[in-house]
């Protein structure tokens, strides 16, 4: 099962199925002080060496957390050499700063099963994905299952974000998990706020 890091006002995290881990607190020394490095930092993963890098531009060090290790360290980001003899700079963080695109992006993304609560039978009723850019084409997708393998699709939509939200309404069948996926070909940069979802359970033994 695949591992996803994020930061928090409270630190970083890592969420791994249902459960999510606080995993920063070695390294809150002092008060306060790593909530203000956390406030604009980002997260880089060198694959290579399976460390994941937490790294503020407007500061001159860097925390590392070790993936086999489970353990943190704090590198110097003027050009130091690190303790695996690879030599890293602020250039060679991955940040998020004005870019141009040379060409335009496929990208697709896909949400882990979700049950709203409980695994009883729902329909979704009403679906909208709140994505910002100037100028995109997204296919949304929205998917149910009953055993999280076979997924059947349920309804999907085509919308220019530029112009509006991507939304759909209502969920002819019935499943105890539903997903949501993504498929766009970005130009200029985007952003996805949020997925807002309207369900009902599905009535049994009972009056409709």
């Amino acid at each position: 099962m695949e591992t996803v890091f994020y930061i928090t006002s409270r630190g970083v995290h890592s969420l791994r199925g249902r459960s999510s881990q606080l995993i920063s607190r070695q390294i809150e020394r002092y008060a306060g002080e790593l909530t203000e490095y956390l406030k604009t930092a980002q997260i880089c993963f060198r694959f290579k060496y399976g460390d994941l890098v937490v790294y503020n531009p407007e500061y001159p060090y860097a925390y590392v957390y070790s993936l086999a290790s489970g353990l943190w360290s704090s590198r110097d980001m003027d050009g130091r050499i690190l303790n695996n003899g690879q030599i890293v700079m602020c250039s060679a963080i991955a940040l998020f700063g004005d870019e141009t695109m040379s060409c335009s992006v496929d990208c697709r993304i896909v949400t882990r099963p979700l049950k709203f609560g409980t695994t009883d039978f729902k329909r979704l009723e009403t679906a909208v994905v709140r994505i910002m850019s100037q100028d995109c084409f997204v296919h949304v997708i929205a998917e149910g299952a009953n055993d999280c393998r076979t997924w059947i699709t349920l309804r999907d939509v085509w919308c220019r974000v530029s112009d509006m939200d991507a939304r759909f309404r209502r969920t002819s069948t019935s499943f105890k998990f539903l997903r949501f996926k993504l498929h766009l070909t970005a130009n200029e940069r985007l952003s996805m706020t949020g997925v807002d979802v309207e369900w009902y359970p599905r009535f049994t033994k009972r009056l409709r």
